[in-house]
């Protein structure tokens, strides 16, 4: 089982649906993107990525 390393997720068809809404909703919080229930990858605003710069 694939671990979850994000307090919120969302299926891949509700981000492609509505990507603004989804990034809106995260704050500046990451966000497992899933597929079948399995996730594929994560998704971060521009200002939490700033955070995570080297």
């Amino acid at each position: 089982m694939n671990a979850i390393l994000a307090p919120s997720s969302v299926g891949i068809s509700e981000l492609k649906a509505n990507p603004t809404a989804v990034l809106e909703a995260s704050g500046d919080q990451p966000v497992a993107i899933l597929n079948r229930n399995k996730p594929v990858g994560y998704l971060l605003t521009a200002e939490a990525c700033k955070g995570h710069a080297r």
